[in-house]
């Protein structure tokens, strides 16, 4: 079994035994993310409704909002996240999300 595959058998399983762990999700999202953009959108849009809290969710999925396309989905997770992360007062995502956040307005506003 390759390497991916192996990982993904690991993570599904990992969500069996652990179904309340948002951590195991964006990992398979993760997984899933080059070749399965759709797998991992579905995901992600899971761990953001069922784990708000889940700060590193954002990212991901606001990336890959951009990345699909979905500017305005992309946009609203972008800000959810900024906010989140100062409310938890976390500097090194809230920085990273603001820097992705800019070069997104950068992007957009050249189309």
């Amino acid at each position: 079994m390759p390497m991916q595959e192996e990982r993904i058998f690991f993570l599904k399983n990992a969500i069996e035994e652990n179904p309340e762990d948002a951590f195991y999700r964006h990992a398979l999202a993760m997984e899933y993310l080059e070749k399965q953009e759709m797998e991992a959108e579905k995901i992600l849009s899971y761990n953001l409704i069922n784990y708000p809290n889940y700060l590193p969710t954002y990212y991901m999925a606001a990336n890959l909002y951009f990345n699909l396309g979905k500017y305005t989905d992309a946009e609203i997770t972008f800000l959810k996240g900024i906010a989140l992360a100062t409310q938890q007062k976390n500097e090194k995502a809230l920085k990273e999300l603001k820097a992705s956040y800019m070069t997104f307005k950068d992007e957009v506003a050249d189309e």
